[in-house]
Formats: C-alpha cells, sequence, structure tokens
C-alpha cells in the first residue's frame, strides 16, 4: 500500500508540473496575441517536443509584413487612371456632340440652298423662253426685223429659208 501510494503522490506531482507548464505557455501565447504579432509553434511531433532531453528550440515573435504603403499606392495609381479616361471619354462625347450639331445645322442650311438653286433655274427657264423674250423686247421699244440674213460659212449672205406651212 505504501508503495501505491507513493507512486499516486509522483503522479500527482507530474500533473501539477505539467499544469504549471501549459499555464506558462498559455502565458507566453495571451501575451504574443495582445502584442498584435502572430507566434511561431513546432508541430507535436517535433523532436523538441517530444524528448524533455532534447534542447529546446527557442521561439520568437514575428511581425506582419508591412504593405499597406503598396497597397495604397497602388489604389491611388488606379484611381487616377480610371479618372483620367473617364475625363477623356467625357471630352470626347462632348465634342461629338458639338460636332452632332453643326452637322445638323449644315444639313438645314443645305436644304435652303437647294430650295433657292431650284426656284432660280426655274425662273431662268421662264424668262428664256422666247414668248417671253420677245414681250421683253416689245416693252423696251423694239419692233421685229422685217427681214433677217443668214450668213454661210463662206461669210456670203443668203436670205432664210422659210419653213415649210
Amino acid at each position: 500500500a505504501p508503495a501505491q501510494a507513493r507512486s499516486g503522490a509522483s503522479r500527482a506531482t507530474d500533473a501539477r508540473s505539467a499544469a504549471r507548464s501549459a499555464a506558462r505557455g498559455l502565458a507566453r501565447g495571451a501575451a504574443a496575441a495582445t502584442a498584435g504579432a502572430t507566434a511561431l509553434a513546432l508541430p507535436a511531433g517535433s523532436p523538441a517536443t517530444s524528448s524533455p532531453a532534447a534542447p529546446r528550440t527557442r521561439m520568437r515573435v514575428l511581425e506582419r509584413p508591412r504593405t499597406a504603403g503598396r497597397r495604397v499606392g497602388f489604389a491611388v495609381s488606379c484611381t487616377a487612371v480610371l479618372t483620367a479616361l473617364m475625363l477623356g471619354l467625357l471630352l470626347l462625347n462632348v465634342a461629338i456632340s458639338g460636332n452632332a450639331f453643326t452637322v445638323a445645322e449644315l444639313q438645314s442650311q443645305r436644304g435652303v440652298l437647294v430650295d433657292q438653286q431650284q426656284a432660280l433655274e426655274q425662273q431662268l427657264l421662264l424668262e428664256g423662253a422666247p414668248s417671253s423674250l420677245a414681250a421683253r423686247a416689245r416693252a423696251l421699244g423694239m419692233v421685229p426685223a422685217p427681214q433677217v440674213l443668214v450668213l454661210a460659212p463662206d461669210g456670203t449672205g443668203a436670205p432664210p429659208v422659210a419653213p415649210a406651212p
């Protein structure tokens, strides 16, 4: 019975020392977590944790790499490029719409000028008609010629041939 009592007491001592070690490990882990850093842990089957006689590997706290400056610069660059593209599209759209108004105005002017041209051509045809020319000549006091002389290509004159009835 005393042998069993001693082995039970040694078991209790071993359990207490294991609990203290675990508590110290938790305290260290909590201190590292409150500092905002990530702790480096060894896997469970590694030689440093499996045998108590092996030398313990010293753990160290690792800091996160600082990449915030790069991200901000990239975001600012992308925003600047997008803003420049949007301004370019806006200016292009304004130029196109301005040209569209100019084209519409020129087309309406073309329609007016085409109408004027047609009216002038009609007036020219009316003024050039033989009856219109004879009326204007009489209004100016001109009289018809009693006899018309037609010149031949050799320079001789010949009376006109009367049209056949």
